[in-house]
């Protein structure tokens, strides 16, 4: 378990569950849709640049959010590096091309969140990019 635990965070660029107080961008999710008061986000960020992969990373991405999580998550696919009213970037620490951020939802408020950066380095296995998002996605939707 500990060689895991030393292993994973490198070959998956993950990042662990961070507590959040930014609840600005949840406030608005939930005045438009009160239904998902316990409801998470998956938020697919990326930057707008010219990232080779990011286009197939995200059609990958929502196939298998199609497939097996619209019952359990919410998805939103944002360029991060437009104002719209909220600082995405500094709230989930966006630095990469392409991040999937998973936030937590507790009576109304993000609690925290789990980010994965640069799925796209994982295409050339795309098994191996189904089984390891799902696997993170599965552990977070578990906490």
């Amino acid at each position: 378990m500990i060689a895991w635990l030393v292993i994973f965070p490198a070959a998956t660029h993950a990042q662990q569950f961070m507590p959040t107080e930014n609840n600005q961008a949840i406030e608005e999710y939930l005045a438009e849709a009160p239904e998902n008061y316990n409801m998470p986000i998956m938020y697919v960020f990326y930057n707008g640049a010219d990232c080779s992969g990011c286009t197939e990373a995200i059609d990958l991405i929502y196939d298998l959010y199609n497939q097996y999580y619209t019952t359990y998550l919410n998805i939103f696919t944002v360029d991060y590096t437009l104002d719209a009213g909220f600082d995405f970037a500094a709230a989930y620490d966006l630095t990469q091309p392409l991040s999937v951020v998973l936030v937590a939802i507790k009576n109304g408020q993000a609690v925290g969140y789990y980010k994965i950066d640069n799925p796209q380095y994982w295409l050339a296995d795309t098994s191996y990019f189904e089984n390891n998002l799902s696997n993170q996605i599965n552990n977070f939707l578990a906490m």
